[in-house]
């Protein structure tokens, strides 16, 4: 239901705002640097990383917002093998308060759209076994698992590594 102003609302009656997505810009870096934090265990990315990753024109990096807040964001990276290009998800974070809404989805989404343009044929991700609700997006997505990786995010704590064949709009 929407609201005089345009905006909707959820279960409970709150105010939700427009999501909106858009390339990172470097005044955004400090804002997905405290997200990886937020997000992420292990294998954080930092702000050094992240801005490397900005600059990059083998990378894809987009943040969503609402109300101007970061509350996602999305990392691919792309890469040649002779004539052929692949990508990796590299990073994908939502802020735990604004998960359930589909930001994921439609960040996972860019970028495959974008992979897809850019005529990258095969995508790769590593995910935690345990983050059951991110390898359920990975599947609905068209991924699968390919490989256990055991004590990848340290000990005890597995990964899988999946991949995606062939990327169809």
């Amino acid at each position: 239901m929407l609201s005089a102003r345009g905006q909707s609302h959820g279960k409970r009656g709150a105010t939700r705002q427009r999501l909106l997505m858009r390339a990172a810009r470097q005044g955004d870096l400090p804002a997905v640097c405290a997200l990886e934090q937020k997000c992420f265990t292990m294998y954080r990315l930092s702000k050094r990383q992240l801005a490397y990753l900005q600059r990059s024109p083998s990378a894809l990096f987009y943040v969503a917002t609402v109300g101007g807040k970061i509350v996602g964001e999305a990392i691919g990276l792309m890469r040649r093998h002779g004539k052929r290009l692949s990508g990796r998800i590299y990073s994908l974070a939502v802020d735990p308060e604004y998960r359930g809404r589909r930001i994921a989805l439609r960040l996972l989404g860019r970028i495959m759209r974008d992979f897809h343009t850019l005529g990258v044929g095969r995508v790769y991700l590593e995910v935690d076994r345990d983050n059951e609700p991110a390898i359920q997006l990975y599947r609905r997505h068209g991924f699968r698992g390919m490989q256990e990786l055991p004590d990848y995010y340290g000990p005890g704590g597995h990964g899988l590594r999946m991949r995606r064949q062939g990327i169809v709009r």
